[in-house]
């Protein structure tokens, strides 16, 4: 019996059939966010007495309160949830069943048996780590971290996905492979080179994740590439698994992963599940390196940053869009086409979800995992270069810091071309849903894209609109008097509300410090306990002897400078949130192309063997 389609006629005017060309349409949708803003602030100068101007008022107010609580929400599960994953893994000493592929997950059952896999298949990690312009030492770091997983030796498949615009990036390659690609430390290591100035193909991260996909995608068998484009040496290609799975993983290059994470993707891999192998995996990261080596308003902004990814993180939620970190089963990546390439991929992680998500017709599975990846706060280039405590070198400091998170954020934003991918694609959906079941199914997908149109408006929309109307309604009272009976009122009640949220944002960073400890205290656990195995090679122990933890400890009188993030959100918000946002919508409406910058890493010496069992009391 073939699957019942849908047709929703009311929608096809949406569509816009021969009235506007694609190019209007598409242009149309992606400056939506831009288009939004400017109603809003045209409500708020011209309509300031009107019904309209308090149902505006009212709806932006109330979208960000309810935003607040699910983080609160958010965070507080994942908090506990974090916890208890963590302090169960720290106690078995990150044990894997090396039978199931590292298979052991600990801390979901109270019976240890039930975590194991019933019907053992092999899991092969596809590891993919973008590369361009970082140091060695940082992705030394990164690897070093991986190597010292239990399961690495048999089912990690690492993928350096290097920039061939970048000056000596095979010689950088060719050294870590050197370094990490023998001795046993991973099943397989390599590395991609994304060609220059390849047509149809934007400077970033998504089109040279595309590239090394396609090329790790050929070493497993079973896919094929119809890209011209990306063409491959396929001398090399093998079926890596029987009968089994291959997750992706995609991470930055300074991400720091633990193997409880892995462990919780290959024990959900190799269960049965109704999803067809269409699933992806997301979990909260925390930025626990080198805060305390750079500005309290960027330190803010980027706990602001991990908590807006982790309010959609716990069980319930409909959505849950990945941040930076995600893996994804090699099916899926195949089934939707791998990574986009073109410039309305910027926004990397969100676009894969949103492709993933419309590519299976909303049909798209996403599983938390509550294990952290440890992330570097930026820094600006020349502030390796200020590291002296005077007075004036902090502020310097502080200074280009906030220059380099301020690009950043420029970056992140300007992902909100997404908007209009969503919107199209949403309308497709939505005018033909196809379903094998029942009206459950119809009825689920429609309420999962309601659910995510409302969090690409929380995402995209409603930073400026928030901004634009909380500035209307604090000073439009005092230019201009208010006739309308309700407006007294609603002025009274929003004030009442940005306290309420207010103070919703400071629990939020309260809960943040707790998630930040646990994360850090078995992140410290683990690699001292690598640094300490007689197995370790020296060179990964040197490697791991760099890393940096900046603990968040309140209780110290010469921590207590941390307080000042709990009042500074608003600043951070506004100076990392609103302002790049409203760059974004402006320099899109214009069609102005993003000079995509890279963000810096801190940079740290390799230190000397003799100086590594100093390093590790210090951690």
């Amino acid at each position: 019996m073939r699957p019942a389609a849908i047709r929703r006629p009311w929608l096809s005017v949406l569509m816009l059939p021969g009235q506007f060309s694609i190019t209007a349409y598409k242009y149309l949708t992606g400056v939506s966010p831009g288009l939004t803003t400017a109603a809003v602030l045209a409500v708020m100068l011209f309509t300031h007495d009107s019904w309209l101007f308090i149902a505006v008022t009212l709806a932006c107010h109330a979208c960000v309160a309810g935003f607040t609580v699910r983080a609160c929400y958010g965070m507080f599960n994942t908090w506990k949830r974090t916890r208890a994953l963590l302090r169960a893994a720290c106690e078995t000493a990150f044990d894997c069943d090396d039978e199931n592929g590292g298979a052991r997950v600990v801390g979901h059952d109270k019976n240890p048996e039930s975590d194991r896999c019933h019907q053992p298949r092999p899991v092969v990690h596809a590891i993919i780590i973008p590369c361009y312009k970082e140091t060695l030492d940082t992705l030394r770091e990164t690897l070093a971290m991986l190597s010292a997983h239990p399961g690495a030796r048999k089912y990690y498949d690492i993928y350096l996905a290097m920039e061939e615009s970048e000056i000596e990036a095979d010689f950088k390659a060719s050294q870590l492979i050197c370094e990490f690609g023998t001795g046993g430390l991973f099943r397989y290591v390599s590395f991609t080179m994304h060609p220059a100035n390849l047509p149809g193909d934007a400077r970033g991260k998504s089109s040279n994740l595309a590239w090394a996909a396609r090329i790790a995608s050929a070493r497993y068998g079973g896919g094929h590439n119809d890209d011209d484009d990306y063409q491959h040496d396929e001398d090399n290609a093998v079926v890596a698994t029987e009968d089994g799975v291959v997750v992706v993983t995609v991470m930055d290059a300074d991400s720091h992963l633990l193997p409880a994470y892995f462990d919780a993707v290959t024990a959900y891999c190799c269960r049965d599940h109704d999803d067809d192998g269409m699933t992806m995996f997301v979990p909260p990261i925390v930025f626990d390196r080198n805060a305390d080596a750079i500005s309290p308003v960027v330190r803010c902004a980027d706990m602001l940053w991990s908590a807006a990814g982790i309010a959609g993180l716990y069980d319930s939620s409909m959505i849950t869009t990945p941040t930076s970190v995600y893996s994804v089963t090699l099916r899926l990546a195949r089934h939707v086409g791998f990574w986009d390439r073109g410039p309305e991929a910027i926004g990397e992680d969100l676009h894969m979800f949103l492709k993933c998500y419309y590519g299976t017709a909303g049909k798209l599975t996403t599983v938390p995992v509550y294990v952290p990846a440890s992330h570097c706060n930026v820094e600006h280039e020349q502030q390796q270069l200020k590291m002296t405590t005077t007075t004036r070198n902090v502020v310097q400091r502080w200074m280009l810091s906030h220059e380099a998170r301020f690009r950043q954020a420029c970056r992140h934003m300007w992902g909100m071309v997404d908007s209009g991918y969503a919107i199209r694609h949403a309308i497709s959906l939505i005018n033909t849903v196809t379903c094998d079941q029942a009206d459950t199914c119809r009825w689920r997908v429609l309420a999962r894209t309601i659910v995510l149109l409302h969090r690409i408006y929380e995402a995209h929309f409603l930073p400026v609109h928030y901004f634009v109307n909380v500035m209307a309604c604090s000073i439009l009272p005092l230019l201009i008097p208010f006739a309308h009976p309700w407006a007294g009122f609603t002025l009274q009640l929003t004030k009442q509300l940005r306290t309420a949220a207010f103070l919703a944002v400071m629990l939020q960073l309260i809960l943040y410090d707790r998630f930040h400890a646990a994360s850090i205290k078995c992140r410290r656990h683990f690699v001292i306990k690598a640094m300490t195995a007689p197995a370790t090679p020296g060179h990964v122990q040197r490697a791991m002897g760099t890393i940096g933890f900046s603990d968040r400890k309140l209780q110290h009188a010469r921590q207590w400078h941390y307080l000042i993030d709990y009042v500074l959100f608003p600043i951070a918000g506004t100076m990392f949130g609103a302002v790049p946002a409203i760059n974004a919508q402006v320099m899109q409406f214009a069609g102005t192309k993003f000079d995509y910058q890279v963000s810096v890493k801190p940079r740290r010496p390799l230190p000397s063997a003799s100086s590594s069992s100093l390093l590790l009391i210090k951690v």
